[in-house]
């Protein structure tokens, strides 16, 4: 949906009146898990009333059109021995978001990993982290500062070594508080020269950069991750006021394996140890959404990529292709006919008609309103649409016809 929903690129968060061919953007390879920064070949903003697909549990939310695609590893349940078990397939597989049913668990993909080139090691990225949560910048100046209390003598010692490891000659001031009763040591780091510049061109204005993600080898986004965690974390939540901040920390997470839910309410973004989440057909009960206005999507040669929806970024896959619209089925229904005869059945058409809208079996043959297709052939009733039918007008991509005037 293109209100809501925006692509990673290789410059932050982007909608739909931003990203354009050519463009790069965050993909995702579905062999390796990989996240990788791929041109854009295609962009898709089209005007869409219908049943939405929705895919809502709290780790995601994504409104899909019928046709999208959607990675994903299904639940398998089977018996042996009087004895019943389930379990999920190693590899990913992909559908359109109309077909998947709503009594099968499905497993999707939310985050990946990305290797960079390298920005000079973990040592480095790690004071990066420190600099970025618990350091200031002079004004007038190139110094920079960290500062730690003694409450904390674990991370004093932790600043103190990455430090000494990155060859830096800091000076070490100290000063006796006193907090709400308690007396407490305060540390302060101060540092110069050709390292204080170094840093202060990796955090411009304390802040980390696109530029920085994606120059980072893997293990040196893992380290700046854990410093960062202990400089503005707290267990499973990060906290920062600023909003861009906030969107790269997310980022962040999302390319090491792991999830984060931005709440900008509460500055904070809440973290999550895993690349993937489970719906259930609880989640997928109530999966069609009706919807009026525009959707969006573009396409990547790994065929999927990182988006976001109400502050949970997930992976989803290229847009299908428009599913045909039967031309004397919209003419009978123009022309008031509102159920037209069977006169056979459709290939797979006993799973089809057991499919209702919540999802479940109900095995009375009830089609409803699902996002589907009709199980049955069907004969068409009025004369004007007799002459169309076998008619539809979903032409394959590689048909563009021109005319040359």
């Amino acid at each position: 949906r293109a209100e809501d929903t925006e692509i990673l690129t290789e410059n932050g968060w982007r909608t739909h009146k931003d990203v354009k061919v050519g463009d790069v953007v965050a993909a995702w390879d579905h062999s390796t898990g990989a996240v990788l920064l791929e041109k854009v070949e295609h962009v898709t903003v089209a005007p869409y009333s219908g049943d939405m697909v929705r895919l809502n549990n709290d780790n995601t939310d994504q409104l899909l059109t019928p046709n999208h695609r959607v990675y994903g590893r299904s639940c398998v349940k089977v018996q042996a021995g009087g004895i019943r078990t389930s379990f999920y397939r190693e590899k990913w597989s992909v559908r359109q978001a109309g077909d998947i049913n709503g009594w099968q668990p499905i497993k999707l993909p939310l985050a990946g990993y990305h290797d960079g080139p390298g920005i000079g090691g973990t040592d480095y990225a790690e004071l990066l982290g420190w600099v970025w949560t618990e350091g200031g910048f002079d004004i007038n100046g190139t110094g920079v500062r960290v500062y730690q209390s003694s409450v904390n003598q674990d991370k004093v010692d932790m600043i103190d070594r990455c430090l000494t490891v990155n060859g830096i000659s800091a000076k070490h001031y100290t000063r006796d508080r006193v907090y709400q009763g308690r007396s407490y040591t305060e540390h302060c780091w101060f540092f110069t020269g050709e390292s204080a510049l170094r840093v202060r061109a990796s955090l411009p204005g304390k802040h980390p950069t696109w530029e920085l993600l994606w120059g980072m080898t893997l293990d040196e986004k893992r380290a700046l991750l854990d410093s960062a965690m202990l400089g503005d974390g707290s267990g499973t939540a990060f906290y920062q006021k600023d909003d861009a901040d906030r969107e790269w920390f997310q980022a962040l997470l999302h390319c090491v394996g792991m999830q984060g839910r931005d709440n900008p309410k509460k500055f904070v973004v809440s973290t999550h140890d895993n690349a993937e989440t489970e719906l259930q057909s609880r989640h997928l009960a109530s999966r069609s959404e009706p919807y009026d206005g525009v959707v969006w999507c573009v396409s990547v040669p790994s065929k999927a990529f990182l988006a976001r929806r109400n502050g949970k970024v997930f992976i989803t896959g290229n847009s299908g292709f428009p599913k045909s619209h039967d031309v004397s089925k919209g003419i009978d229904k123009t022309l008031g006919v509102t159920e037209r005869p069977i006169v056979g059945e459709k290939l797979g058409a006993d799973r089809l008609r057991n499919q209702t809208k919540d999802g479940k079996r109900d095995g009375n043959g009830k089609w409803g309103d699902e996002v589907g297709r009709d199980p049955y052939l069907r004969k068409s009733v009025t004369d004007e649409a007799q002459q169309w039918h076998g008619w539809g007008t979903g032409l394959k991509p590689s048909y563009e016809p021109v005319v040359l005037a």
